[in-house]
């Protein structure tokens, strides 16, 4: 008798574990905007903005779907330190989340976002640096440069490599005059 309670009890448990014939199984989603946009090409959301093409140009949209920054640049990156860098007619610069131009588009290439401050800047063939609001704070003189990382940078000018100060951060640095 022991043994006929305790098969029923197991079987009794093991339907209760089965999903009941004809139950829907629905994952409810939540949206915030339903599919309405017809965008291009997305990119993920970085500092409350979201990279969008449309009709072959770039702009920005923050996370209601609003247009932040207008459709006008042939290439974004995504935000960094609170600056994007754009493309526009073959020239690189950087934008704010408002939109406005704070490094001019200008230059023939831009390497990656800001690092300790400063980004990597080309023009005219040579490489130097520009802090956040566009000034070069370390002259285009140079055939290459690295990133800076603990406040140093390899340089190269004249077929030979140096090492210079991030001139944002020159405190307690091993610094030897020029």
């Amino acid at each position: 008798m022991k043994r006929l309670l305790s098969v029923i009890l197991i079987i009794l448990l093991s339907l209760s574990v089965l999903p009941t014939a004809g139950a829907k199984n629905e994952v409810s989603v939540t949206y915030v905007i339903k599919p309405s946009f017809d965008f291009g090409d997305v990119r993920d959301f970085h500092e409350g903005f979201a990279a969008v093409e449309k009709g072959g140009k770039w702009g920005f949209v923050d996370k209601r779907g609003k247009v932040i920054v207008p459709f006008i640049y042939d290439e974004v990156w995504d935000f960094h330190e609170g600056l994007a860098k754009v493309k526009k007619e073959n020239k690189w610069g950087f934008i704010d989340k408002t939109g406005k131009v704070v490094v001019p588009i200008i230059y023939d290439e831009i390497d990656y976002n800001f690092l300790e401050g400063i980004a990597k800047v080309k023009k005219g063939g040579k490489w130097g640096f520009v802090d956040k609001t566009g000034k070069e704070v370390v002259p285009l003189i140079y055939e290459s440069v690295r990133e800076f990382s603990e406040g140093l940078a390899w340089v190269k000018k004249d077929g030979k490599w140096g090492i210079i100060a991030n001139p944002l951060k020159t405190k307690n640095l091993p610094v030897k005059s020029k």
